[in-house]
């Protein structure tokens, strides 16, 4: 049979899809599903206010609990010589366009907040434990002080000429400024026969997908080689921004993706636990695996409109 016969018998055809069998059969492997020997179990804690200065985060009891290996807060982070703020996702460039159409104002950041929280659902300190549950009874084991700030919750109050500034060396609240026109504007508005004004606003959503944010890393010493397992829709991106924070000599930076049990989007950003648990990998010298809860995901995950 020629091709183009045997592809006109195609057309029109159901076609047996080939990824469904293992998932059917419960053999799919996920993120989640990944155990390595000697692996530790990290937990993060949050922060409960969406602007508040960082007045104390102390890790003494927490690190007391048997089974606890480490823990880190924002403010060890910046004693780690190879560790570089997040990078700016997807922009490598600090000026990425060249005639000023969009302006994007980047910020440095660590995986960790290290002066004051933004937003509800920020990592302030993880802990490190031989198993996961005691690494989650140490986040209650966590003294943690805050001076809470004014909140921001509405974008026209934002932009206000007083509002409070998130960033304190921006001039404002705006990140991205973006100008689109096209044809002659003035003209098309007067000689339209009619025109409306409205102010539309489309309100928050997110996804849940069936299988939260987990990601486990295995550092090899020897081989200055980072294995990274990622519910991630970005693995290449991913391995390249590794790579860029925890700037170590010679860092050989994997990134697999295996069944991501829904993205939504979601999984298309570069998110702090992605350098944090290589990171506690490499302090360790133990593989690390960290799964997202149903409730840090609704905090701690992107969302989307509004």
């Amino acid at each position: 049979m020629s091709n183009d016969a045997k592809y006109a018998k195609l057309t029109g055809s159901a076609i047996r899809r080939k990824e469904d069998p293992e998932i059917l059969l419960g053999e799919a492997r996920y993120t989640q599903d990944v155990t390595l020997p000697g692996m530790l179990h990290a937990a993060i804690l949050r922060s409960p206010y969406a602007h508040a200065r960082i007045r104390k985060i102390d890790l003494d009891r927490a690190l007391a609990l048997p089974g606890v290996v480490a823990g880190l807060t924002g403010a060890d982070l910046q004693k780690i010589p190879y560790l570089k703020p997040l990078a700016p996702f997807p922009f490598q460039s600090r000026d990425p366009f060249q005639k000023g159409n969009p302006t994007i104002k980047f910020f440095d950041h660590y995986c960790l907040a290290t002066d004051k929280v933004r937003f509800v659902g920020e990592p302030l300190a993880a802990v490190v434990a031989t198993d996961h549950y005691i690494a989650e009874d140490a986040l209650e084991l966590i003294d943690a002080e805050f001076d809470e700030l004014p909140a921001l919750v509405d974008t026209a109050a934002a932009l206000e000429p007083n509002a409070p500034l998130i960033y304190e060396d921006w001039a404002d609240n705006v990140m991205l400024t973006f100008r689109v026109s096209g044809g002659d504007v003035e003209r098309a508005f007067r000689e339209a026969d009619v025109t409306i004004k409205e102010e539309i606003r489309s309100g928050r959503f997110t996804g849940t997908p069936i299988e939260t944010r987990a990601v486990v890393a295995g550092y090899e010493a020897n081989s200055r080689s980072l294995t990274v397992w990622d519910t991630t829709q970005i693995a290449h991106p991913i391995s390249t921004l590794i790579e860029n924070t925890i700037a170590l000599p010679q860092l050989k930076v994997r990134v697999l993706a295996p069944r991501i049990g829904g993205g939504y989007g979601q999984k298309w950003s570069f998110y702090a636990e992605e350098v944090l648990i290589p990171l506690l990998s490499i302090l360790t010298r133990r593989p690390v695996k960290w799964v997202e809860t149903r409730s840090e995901h609704m905090v701690g995950t992107i969302h989307a409109r509004d």
